[in-house]
């Protein structure tokens, strides 16, 4: 998976590249023909940041919940079991985690994401200073 600085720092390199950009209300970088727009450049970041602080929160807090859950200590194999059960159950969990994540709008989701696009925010900004880019702010 692509860390949010790669994927930022590919976001800038293209956009560069292209030499393409509109300006809306926002922040907005230029150097001669060359331009593009860090709001619009967040906004395609921003739902892949999202699925990413989801999958963070899925994976760490509600799978190893869910898996514990599954571990009782009167479990009789005699109805099931075996690898078969026990890939099932893993899949099962982690479907279940990501669905319960994702519906429940946990609050450290909502951290993650504002975090990780601060620092994307940031890092685009001082990608478009190192490459002589002025940065503009308008309303």
């Amino acid at each position: 998976m692509n860390t949010v600085a790669d994927i930022s720092n590919t976001l800038a390199g293209d956009a560069v590249r292209d030499g393409r950009a509109t300006r809306v209300k926002g922040l907005t970088t230029t150097v001669g023909p060359a331009s593009f727009d860090i709001e619009a450049q967040l906004a395609k970041l921003s739902p892949k940041v999202q699925e990413a602080a989801e999958k963070l929160v899925s994976s760490t807090f509600i799978r190893p919940m869910l898996e514990q859950m599954r571990k009782d200590p009167l479990k009789s194999d005699l109805f099931g079991g075996g690898m078969a059960q026990d890939t099932f159950n893993s899949m099962l969990d982690t479907e279940v985690a990501d669905r319960i994540t994702k519906a429940s709008g946990f609050g450290i989701v909502k951290n993650i994401y504002d975090s990780k696009m601060k620092e994307a925010r940031a890092r685009l900004t001082g990608r478009a200073r190192l490459m002589g880019m002025q940065i503009d702010r308008h309303g």
